[in-house]
């Protein structure tokens, strides 16, 4: 008896058959289980971790006003995060943020080699000296190259603001005083070192490493603590202003 050889088309339908059986089954199977990350990829995305959120500090002050993210960020890492969120009064009645200029860490002296850890706020003589925040007058001296300077405690005790370049104290100041934020202490001048034709407030701010010791201590960039903080058009006056 002959056996039949099935026909060429045969063969194709049945070929066809199998690939759609095969690909029905794929694509069942694929449903059922997910495929499952190489760990190569695993190991890759551990490595992502999302970076610490920014205070809120930083995102609700000055409205509209770009903050120089780098220098902010440098700050705010450095661990200062208690001083952020403190909101320091710009120390100069009447100054604004986007009049501030970031010169801490600049170069300073013969050959640049001593650094300005601190800034300069530029104003016109006799402009009212603000205390940043509450606190204490720790000491009141001459230097020769800051002229007449006055160093504040916070209330803790662990950080000094220090004002450079005075022109005088307002009345009643003295060492021991206990100051409000916003509270008149000094006068914007050009004393010590500072040019006479430019007079401006050197303000510093230290962590103190002994709170007898006001000098002392590491210091912390005023510019990113004051772009967090608040400004105000009027301080307060300490008893009477200096004549």
């Amino acid at each position: 008896m002959r056996r039949r050889i099935p026909s060429p088309l045969w063969i194709l339908l049945a070929c066809l058959s199998a690939c759609g059986l095969l690909a029905a089954s794929l694509q069942l199977s694929a449903q059922r289980d997910p495929p499952v990350e190489q760990p190569e990829d695993i190991a890759l995305l551990s490595l992502m971790e999302p970076l610490p959120a920014v205070p809120v500090a930083y995102g609700s002050v000055a409205p509209g006003f770009a903050l120089p993210v780098l220098d902010v960020e440098r700050e705010l890492w450095a661990g200062e995060i208690e001083l952020i969120a403190k909101r320091l009064l710009l120390p100069i009645d009447g100054i604004t943020k986007n009049t501030l200029s970031d010169s801490f860490s600049k170069s300073r002296g013969p050959g640049g080699a001593q650094r300005h850890h601190a800034i300069d706020l530029g104003a016109p003589r006799g402009q009212p000296v603000l205390a940043v925040e509450d606190g204490t007058i720790r000491r009141i001296k001459w230097h020769p190259r800051g002229g007449l300077t006055i160093y504040q405690y916070g209330p803790e005790g662990r950080y000094s603001y220090y004002y450079a370049h005075l022109q005088k104290l307002a009345k009643g100041l003295a060492e021991g005083c206990l100051v409000q934020r916003g509270d008149v202490i000094a006068y914007v001048g050009s004393t010590g070192s500072a040019a006479s034709s430019s007079p401006h407030l050197h303000f510093e701010v230290r962590k103190l490493a002994d709170r007898d010791a006001w000098w002392s201590g590491d210091p912390i960039n005023p510019y990113p603590l004051f772009l967090a903080g608040e400004e105000r058009s009027q301080g307060r006056v300490l008893n009477q202003a200096a004549d």
